[in-house]
């Protein structure tokens, strides 16, 4: 994921309360946000914003 797209992410889900945790494996893998869970209405902002679509 780009930095701009991770920061964004990272802000919206540390905006609506999540904790950011991460993930690596002996530097073969990385998982840039580990949830629990995620509420629809976070996933629904997330897919509709402008940021998303191509043009």
């Amino acid at each position: 994921m780009g930095p701009v797209a991770e920061n964004y992410v990272a802000q919206a889900l540390a905006a609506n309360g999540h904790n950011l945790y991460y993930w690596t494996s002996e530097h073969t893998a990385e998982l840039d946000f580990v949830l629990q869970k995620i509420s629809s209405r976070l996933l629904h902002s997330l897919l509709r914003e402008e940021f998303w679509q191509d043009g």
